[in-house]
């Protein structure tokens, strides 16, 4: 574990499990391990923790080398800047010069990364060396540069610095760190949907260190995008607290869908760190058959009072956070207006809003020509309105006549599709589906 070749290990003996980590071989490793220790906790068990490769107290992300690495850096260029001005006719004074600043350079360095940031435990005297050499040839190149190629040298010598000055600088997050965030680069514009497929190729300890560097709502809409054995080994991953805003962060059908194939206690456990709104709708969801409305609905669609106005549907239809599905139609309901709210009064379509004026009442084009859905409907009777609507989305209205969630149509093709289908090659998936509509 020391050197790497294994990153942590789990053992039983008399006096109970004890869980063996190495913290400087990346912290999402230890971290999942700590994470199965809490579970294996509760079996009852005392867990004992040993880590036998920890990061240094004084600097546990190693973020002293990158603070000094640009310093010593200029420090070199400044010195054969100096030296070349101060002693233009003697090279020899110069190379002097440079030789006498890179020494002192490299014992103030080496002094402060051991004594100040506590950030080396290897001998002091080689790493000492290695700075004075570092900053040594720093000094001398760009002297050297300057002596061909003049003033002109000293700039291509300041471009050449720079190119070594920006992987040094990431020195502080670790290898796996700087793993993480060039991986997060190449996502950075990349829909939900791919997002989670590059996760799912990835292992689980990647997936951990990327979800590290991914806001809530970000990671969230990738966690829905995933299979649900996916799903849960990620957020089962993650921190208690983290996957409880996650879980926050997700539309709450998805969520419900997610906490439901958890283990009971970590289900419960993580209900309770969720913002009690959100749990709350989460839990009322968990209580309707999969492959039912009620089942299939989000709590949160655009939902509006009569005198609510075009411009403030157009509005609410613009967020970001609003899947488009949704954004396609608002419900119009007497207040209460979150789910379940007071009496359903039908649909406003975003279509046919774009040709009122922004001032008009959505109350006064609300379509009410619709179907009843109630929550225990099934799958087959949402799909064939939705067909012989042409909608996006369904209410789904209890025995009152409340709005108590709406089915987009996005929810009822991911429940269609065959199980696997986020995991399985396109060309089967294509293929089941073909003979599916076939037969």
């Amino acid at each position: 574990m020391r050197n790497r070749e294994a990153i942590g290990a789990i053992t039983a003996g008399p006096d109970g499990i004890t869980i063996v980590t190495a913290s400087a071989a990346g912290t999402p490793y230890s971290t999942i391990l700590k994470q199965i220790g809490e579970g294996l906790s509760q079996t009852g068990q005392p867990i004992h923790y040993t880590d036998v490769a920890p990061l240094t107290a004084k600097d546990p992300s190693g973020s002293a080398i990158s603070m000094l690495a640009l310093p010593m850096i200029f420090g070199g260029m400044s010195s054969a800047v100096a030296f070349s001005t101060v002693f233009k006719k003697s090279r020899r004074k110069q190379i002097i010069g440079a030789i006498g600043v890179a020494i002192l350079g490299g014992l103030i360095a080496s002094a402060t990364l051991y004594f100040g940031f506590g950030a080396f435990e290897a001998n002091f005297w080689p790493t000492t060396a290695v700075i004075m050499l570092g900053i040594a040839a720093i000094s001398l190149t760009v002297l050297g540069l300057n002596s061909l190629l003049g003033f002109a040298g000293i700039g291509l010598g300041a471009v050449l610095m720079l190119f070594v000055a920006n992987p040094l600088s990431g020195l502080a997050t670790g290898a796996d760190r700087q793993g993480a965030t060039a991986l997060l680069a190449t996502m950075e514009d990349l829909k939900p949907a791919d997002l989670a497929d590059v996760l799912s190729d990835l292992p689980l300890a990647r997936q951990v260190e990327v979800a590290a560097e991914l806001d809530d709502a970000r990671l969230a809409d990738a966690v829905e995008e995933l299979s649900d054995d996916e799903a849960v080994s990620l957020i089962s991953a993650l921190s208690t607290a983290r996957a409880a805003d996650v879980l926050d962060a997700m539309e709450p059908d998805d969520a419900a869908d997610l906490v439901g194939e958890l283990p009971q206690a970590k289900a419960a456990e993580l209900l309770d760190l969720m913002q009690p709104d959100e749990a709350e709708d989460v839990r009322r969801l968990m209580t309707y058959a999969e492959y039912t409305a009620g089942g299939l609905m989000t709590t949160e669609p655009i939902i509006l009072p009569p005198e609510a106005n075009v411009a403030t549907f157009l509005a609410q239809a613009r967020k970001a956070q609003v899947p488009p599905a949704l954004a396609a139609v608002a419900f119009v309901c007497r207040p209460p207006l979150e789910a379940p709210t007071g009496r359903f009064l039908g649909m406003v379509h975003l279509q046919r809003a774009l040709r009122e004026r922004p001032q008009r009442m959505v109350g006064s084009i609300v379509d009410t020509a619709l179907d009843r859905v109630h929550p225990a409907d099934s799958i087959g009777t949402v799909t064939r309105l939705l067909a012989t609507y042409n909608l996006t989305a369904l209410p789904v209205l209890d025995e009152a006549g409340r709005l108590v969630g709406a089915v987009s149509v996005d929810d009822v093709l991911d429940h269609l599709m065959p199980d696997d289908w986020r995991e399985a090659d396109d060309a089967v998936t294509d293929e089941m589906i073909e003979r599916s509509a076939n037969a």
